[in-house]
């Protein structure tokens, strides 16, 4: 059996039996990669800390004459033990984690994303709001998928000034009210008030290490919804866990 060591980030897993894992890594070399873990689902295993999700390490791993991959080995570089203490960051990660692994297929390269992704989870550690930097991911995670956000203040129809934002998933911008009407797009799309479209342009400026107040928080935890349903609208992309961190 070919011996391998690659930097990767644990997407998700999956137990089965007593005592064995299957495990779904991310790694640099080699794509979305699923590897068997035998005898890891046991806090005494010595492998067990480094099939949680959100683990990123240097992984030794098996290759069999099939292509299978088998865990052997790691050395981490991040555990990322800080978003289990604190509800709100654990969720967002979840929901990023959740988003990387619908986008990228199996065994396919997508080193900017991963890169990305690394960043909004250090990032995550420390912000004040954990919500900003999920929206901030799904504004990344559209325009990786070739969706154009269009935030201005005009219709991307008829370039009219907007005082009714109408987001239209095909059109990939807002529009007015008048405009809605004659192109149908109908349940194809989200209606933001004003405040909120205010505050998608004022996320959409900032950086994402530089973050957005606490105060803003809970706002942005909505926004994030309207993201989660622009990102199925137009790439058919979502989030299940998304229903659970708005929910606190």
């Amino acid at each position: 059996m070919e011996l391998i060591r690659t930097q990767a980030i644990v997407l998700k897993k999956v137990d089965y039996g007593e005592k064995d894992r299957i495990i779904t890594l991310y790694s640099a070399d080699y794509g979305k990669i699923t590897v068997s873990c035998k005898g890891c689902n046991s806090a005494k295993s010595k492998l067990f800390p480094c099939t949680q999700p959100r683990v990123f390490a240097e992984y030794e791993l098996g290759v069999s004459r099939e292509g299978k991959y088998v865990l052997r080995g790691y050395h981490s570089i991040d555990l990322f033990f800080e978003l289990n203490s604190d509800l709100h960051k654990y969720y967002v990660a979840e929901c990023m984690l959740e988003l990387f692994d619908r986008t990228v297929p199996e065994a396919t390269l997508d080193n900017q994303f991963f890169a990305l992704t690394l960043r909004s989870l250090t990032a995550l550690k420390t912000a004040a709001s954990p919500a900003f930097i999920l929206a901030k991911y799904y504004m990344y995670l559209m325009r990786n998928n070739g969706v154009e956000l269009n935030l201005d203040y005009v219709c991307v129809e008829c370039g009219e000034p907007l005082t009714h934002f109408e987001y239209g998933f095909s059109l990939q911008g807002f529009v007015c009210k008048r405009c809605a009407t004659i192109t149908r797009i109908g349940r194809n799309s989200v209606i933001f008030s004003g405040e909120e479209a205010e505050l998608l342009r004022l996320i959409d400026a900032q950086n994402m290490d530089d973050g957005a107040g606490q105060d803003y928080d809970l706002s942005i935890r909505l926004l994030c919804g309207k993201l989660n349903d622009i990102a199925y609208g137009a790439i058919g992309l979502s989030s299940t866990v998304l229903a659970q961190y708005l929910k606190l």
